[in-house]
């Protein structure tokens, strides 16, 4: 998905942040709105990417919620995992997807090539 999209997503999946305003364009940059008194406001897209909430409502839209992942190696979680280690435990979706967006952030990666994934 793009960055606009992404935004999409988590509008129609209930994030309050701008509902009032109507999105005109996102990046991986920024993300530009038209505010209640038609002036332009332009947010940096990172703002978002940090805030669980736009996480969970992506998720909604995306059907993640109430499925988890595993947090050691990733894969979707059932009653257990074949990595077979004892200390896992089982992550919220969104919030595996979030995790991922930081580690390949820290690789170097683009947001935009990121988000092409989910």
């Amino acid at each position: 998905m793009t960055p606009k999209q992404f935004i999409e997503k988590a509008l129609e999946g209930g994030y309050e942040e701008g509902k009032n305003w109507k999105l005109i364009s996102a990046n991986g940059y920024w993300v530009t709105w038209l505010n209640g008194n038609d002036d332009e406001t332009t947010i940096d897209f990172k703002c978002y990417l940090l805030d669980a909430k736009i996480w969970q409502a992506v998720g909604k839209v995306e059907g993640w919620e109430g499925k988890e992942n595993c947090n050691n190696c990733g894969d979707p979680w059932e009653e257990a995992c074949w990595c077979d280690r004892n200390d896992l435990h089982a992550v919220p979706r969104y919030k595996h997807h979030m995790h991922r967006m930081i580690d390949a952030l820290c690789e170097g990666k683009s947001i935009e090539k990121f988000l092409e994934t989910l």
